[in-house]
């Protein structure tokens, strides 16, 4: 009964052929199936994923919930466009369709679907329509809020 020794596998970052993948290597060929079980096992976790919400007046809250998100080591999803214009306390410098802002808050809506969390940037308390609405949608499929400042 002569047992086999363990076969002895080596797991390197192979930046020539495969970037971002595992190289597998031993002292004798490693079939497929080898290469997946040590590749799924060797997958880092994913971060924790935010999505930021509220009113586009206060982008500078975006800004600074982004980075601070982002230097935790969180994915952060955010709004891409400023809703709201200068006149409106916003930072957008044209006017925006209505057609084209329920376009962005159906986008907003599917950010919540990929995200962890929802963090409400309540600025003075204020949350408008949209927002409300994403909170809404946020509870409804079981995802955390949390709010930037207390609820009053």
């Amino acid at each position: 009964m002569n047992k086999e020794p363990p076969k002895i596998i080596y797991i390197v970052p192979n930046y020539t052929k495969l970037p971002g993948k595992w190289l597998v290597c031993s002292g004798e060929d490693v079939n497929r199936n080898d290469y997946e079980y040590v590749r799924k096992i060797t997958k880092p976790k994913r971060p924790h994923i935010v999505c930021l919400c509220g009113s586009t007046r206060f982008m500078s809250a975006f800004f600074e919930a982004g980075r601070k998100f982002t230097l935790e080591g969180k994915i952060v999803l955010s709004v891409g466009v400023c809703k709201h214009t200068d006149a409106e306390g916003g930072c957008g410098t044209e006017v925006i369709s209505q057609d084209v802002a329920d376009r962005l808050d159906e986008l907003h809506l599917r950010k919540i679907d990929l995200a962890d969390a929802v963090v409400v940037l309540n600025v003075g308390g204020y949350i408008g329509n949209s927002t409300r609405k994403e909170i809404t949608y946020a509870e409804r499929t079981g995802k955390p809020v949390h709010y930037l400042e207390k609820q009053k």
